[in-house]
């Protein structure tokens, strides 16, 4: 799976996909309070990525990566993966894509 972060403009036109855009991603989420492991494991998540596959990305167990996604997807005030993109669209505008292999 390629995983990559592009923002969008108003007209939702991808306008950059560059590491940029993932840090952008990262310090809007820690802005709103989560640590960097619950930011890693909200971003896998918004991407798609399932919780054996982020354990393995981040070296921690599936357990971990539940505990950690439950407490960042709580501070955010959202309840799943799904209004995690719909908050990262909105607030931060921001798109997450899953490329497929």
């Amino acid at each position: 799976v390629l995983l990559w972060v592009g923002a969008r403009n108003r007209r939702g036109k991808l306008v950059e996909n560059t590491l940029d855009g993932e840090v952008r991603v990262r310090s809007y989420l820690e802005g709103r309070g989560l640590s960097s492991l619950e930011t890693g494991v909200a971003l896998m998540a918004a991407r798609g990525a399932t919780a054996t596959e982020t354990a393995l990305a981040l070296n921690m167990s599936p357990s971990s990566v539940a505990a950690y996604k439950s407490r960042g997807l709580k501070k955010l005030g959202v309840e799943g993966v799904d209004e995690l993109r719909e908050l990262l669209k909105k607030d931060a505008g921001l798109a997450l894509t899953v490329g497929l292999r």
